[in-house]
């Protein structure tokens, strides 16, 4: 279940799930390869409870229906998922609406969202 909340002053995205993983999310928000992460954690009955940033963007999915994503944004996935692999965890669930295009002044930055399935490389499972 995913609301748009307020958190101070800032609009924020706040997540409730089954599983989340914390240290990939925040990993890549510390480069701006993901939304910056506010709080993770278990609440009442062992749901995670994640409240990010709210971006502004579009899923490559919506953007580029149909086409080859460009070069500059397949870098920057490359990227992502290259640093998540160096501290030995993976993405999980890689897929265009996982992959947002987020305006940036005149260039676009691309971000990952949607951690639920990050995990341990070797150990993490993508649910059957």
């Amino acid at each position: 279940s995913l609301f748009r909340a307020k958190f101070g002053d800032e609009i924020v995205l706040v997540k409730f799930c089954e599983t989340y993983n914390e240290r990939a999310h925040r990993e890549l928000a510390h480069s701006n390869l993901a939304p910056p992460l506010h709080f993770c954690s278990k609440i009442h009955g062992g749901i995670m409870m994640v409240v990010m940033g709210f971006i502004e963007g579009r899923d490559t999915h919506y953007q580029f229906k149909n086409q080859k994503l460009p070069a500059d944004i397949m870098d920057d996935v490359k990227s992502a998922i290259h640093r998540l692999h160096e501290i030995g965890l993976i993405f999980g669930d890689l897929c265009h609406p996982n992959i947002m295009i987020v305006p940036k002044d005149l260039n676009a930055a691309t971000i990952l969202v949607d951690f639920d399935w990050a995990g341990e490389h070797g150990h993490a499972t993508y649910p059957a």
